[in-house]
C-alpha cells in the first residue's frame, strides 16, 4: 500500500490490495481466508503479495523513491501502531461542561439575530438567510459589495459575510456559526469517540492518504481541532495526562519558512534564522519600511500573513481577503515582499519551470507529487498547479522531517516511560511521567533539532502542562 501510494499520491482514498493488485498484476488478487499473516494463507495469496510487491519495487528504484520507503514510510508503521494503541486520555466532564456553554452562547447569540433581522428565521437555512440580508435588508447596496451567485440564489458563505461584517448582523451570523460548528463538528462527537474501558480517543493515522506526505487521522479527526479562538482552544482542555504523568508537547517553530530559507538560499531569510532573530518582524519592518523596533503587532500580523501567504502559493486574490486590504494593497506588499526577498521569488520561478519541464515536484527526501496540468490551456487550472508546485516541495519537507523525527525519538519512549500520543502538522504530543518530564523534553528537543542538516537551525518549543492546551 505504502509503495503504490508513494507512486501515486494523492488520491482520495487510500488504495486498498484490491486496486494494487489490479494495477501490479492485471487482475483481481487470489481471495484471502480469514487473517491475512496466519498459517491458512494460501500460498497463491503469498505468491500475488510478491509479485506484486517485485513490480512496485522495481518502479519505486526507478523513480527513486526506495529510500522514502525503506527510510521513512516503514519504519514509521511500528510508530504509528503505538500511537494508535495507547491513544489520549479524555476528560467528558470538560466537553460537558463545553457543551452546556456553547449551548447558552449559542441561544443567546440567536436572539440578538432575531432581534437585528427584526423576524424569527432558520439561520442555518441559505434560502432564509438570502431573503433577510439581501432582499429585506440590501446590505450589499447599502454597504456597495459585489455579490456571489449561485445556483440557488446569492452565496451566504463565511467570505460573503465577512465582506458585509461592517453590518453587526453578519458579524452575529458567523459569530452563531463558529459555536455550533464547535458544537457539531467537535465537542459532541468527540465525547461518543471515547472508548469505554480505556477512556481515550483512539484515533486512526492513515498514512497513504495525502499528496504531499502529511500524516491525517480520521474516527475522530484530530488534526483540525481548531486553535484561532479561545473557545476553539479550550477543547483542548479536555485532553488531560493521567495520574503520575504530564503531556509534553514538542513543536517545530516556523519549520516551513526555515525549509524556504534552505531551497531559495535568500541571504537575509538565512542571516534572521541563523541569528535567531523573528522572521514575521523581519518581514514586516521590510514591507512597511520601519525599523524592527518600531514594527507594531498589527504589522506583524499581517507580514505573518504574507510569509505563509507567498509558500501556499497565494494569489492577490486570496491574499487581500487574508490581509483585509484592498486587491492593489495586497499587490503592492507582495511586490514590496519579492524585492526585499529576491532571492524567494527566483526561487519560486524556477520551481515552476522545473515542475513544467519534469512534470513532477519533489521533497528534500526525494518524495514526489506528479503534476501533469502544468501547461494546462486552463488559466484557472494551471495557477493551482504552480501554487502545488510551490508549496509541495515546502510542505512535503516539513512532513518528511517530523516522521523521521517520530522514527528517531521512538527508541527514548522506553528509556523514559513514555508515549508518543499524536502528531499534529509540526507538533508531537507525549505523555511522559511527571518526575521525568524535563530531562524527556531536553532529549526530545535535542533529537528533533538535529534530525536533518537544513541551512538554518531548526528549533523546537517544548511545553509541559495537565492537559494539551496547558502544554501547548
Amino acid at each position: 500500500m505504502l509503495s503504490f501510494y508513494l507512486l501515486h499520491p494523492g488520491r482520495s482514498s487510500e488504495p486498498s490490495w484490491g486496486e494494487v493488485s489490479q494495477f501490479t498484476l492485471g487482475r483481481s488478487p487470489a481471495p484471502v481466508q480469514g487473517d491475512l499473516f496466519s498459517t491458512s494463507t494460501t500460498p497463491s495469496v503469498a505468491r500475488d503479495y510478491w509479485l506484486s510487491w517485485k513490480k512496485l519495487e522495481k518502479e519505486l528504484k526507478e523513480g527513486q523513491l526506495i529510500t522514502v520507503l525503506k527510510d521513512l514510510e516503514q519504519p514509521l508503521i511500528p510508530v504509528l501502531l503505538h500511537m494508535e494503541r495507547r491513544g489520549i486520555l479524555v476528560d467528558p466532564k470538560v466537553l460537558k461542561d463545553l457543551e452546556k456553554e456553547l449551548k447558552e452562547k449559542a441561544e443567546k447569540r440567536k436572539k440578538e439575530i432575531y432581534e437585528e433581522a427584526g423576524e424569527e428565521f432558520n439561520i442555518q437555512s441559505p434560502k432564509a438567510l438570502q431573503h433577510i440580508l439581501f432582499e429585506k435588508l440590501a446590505l450589499h447596496k447599502k454597504l456597495g459589495v459585489k455579490l456571489k451567485k449561485t445556483k440557488t440564489g446569492y452565496s451566504t458563505n463565511q467570505e460573503v459575510l465577512e465582506s458585509l461584517s461592517e453590518h453587526p448582523l453578519p458579524r452575529k451570523i458567523l459569530a452563531f456559526r463558529e459555536l455550533t460548528k464547535l458544537l457539531s463538528t467537535y465537542v459532541r462527537p468527540l465525547t461518543q469517540w471515547i472508548h469505554p474501558e480505556t477512556k481515550r480517543i483512539h484515533t486512526t493515522f492513515h498514512q497513504a492518504l495525502t499528496a504531499t506526505g502529511r500524516l491525517s487521522s480520521s474516527r475522530p479527526n484530530l488534526q483540525n481541532i481548531p486553535i484561532r479562538s479561545e473557545l476553539g482552544e479550550r477543547i483542548r482542555e479536555a485532553f488531560i495526562a493521567p495520574k503520575g504523568f504530564l503531556l509534553l508537547s514538542a513543536d517545530y517553530s516556523q519549520i516551513e519558512l526555515r525549509i524556504l530559507a534552505h531551497f531559495s538560499k535568500d541571504p537575509t531569510l538565512l542571516q534572521a534564522f541563523s541569528e535567531g532573530e523573528d522572521i514575521h518582524r523581519i518581514t514586516a519592518s521590510k514591507i512597511f519600511g520601519v525599523p524592527p523596533q518600531k514594527v507594531t503587532s498589527s504589522m506583524r500580523a499581517q507580514a505573518k500573513v504574507i510569509n505563509y501567504g507567498i509558500i501556499y502559493g497565494m494569489g492577490v486574490q486570496k491574499l487581500a481577503r487574508e490581509l483585509g486590504v484592498s486587491q492593489k494593497e495586497a499587490k503592492a506588499f507582495r511586490d514590496q515582499y519579492f524585492a526585499s526577498y529576491p532571492q524567494i521569488q527566483s526561487y519560486l520561478k524556477e520551481q515552476i519551470e522545473r515542475a513544467e519541464r519534469e512534470g513532477k515536484v519533489s521533497t528534500l527526501f526525494g518524495r514526489c507529487r506528479f503534476l501533469a496540468g502544468m501547461r494546462s490551456a486552463h488559466a484557472g487550472f494551471r495557477a493551482e498547479m504552480e501554487r502545488i508546485a510551490v508549496n509541495t516541495p515546502i510542505q512535503g519537507s516539513a512532513a518528511d522531517i517530523i516522521k523521521l523525527a517520530m522514527i528517531q525519538v521512538f527508541p527514548l519512549l522506553k528509556k523514559f516511560g513514555a508515549f508518543l500520543l499524536l502528531q499534529i502538522h509540526d507538533e508531537l504530543l507525549f505523555e511522559v511521567p511527571e518526575e521525568q518530564a524535563k530531562a524527556f523534553g531536553k532529549k526530545v528537543r535535542q533529537v528533533m533539532e538535529g534530525v536533518y542538516p537544513l541551512s538554518v537551525p531548526l528549533k523546537v518549543n517544548i511545553g509541559i502542562g495537565r492537559h494539551w492546551r496547558e502544554a501547548h
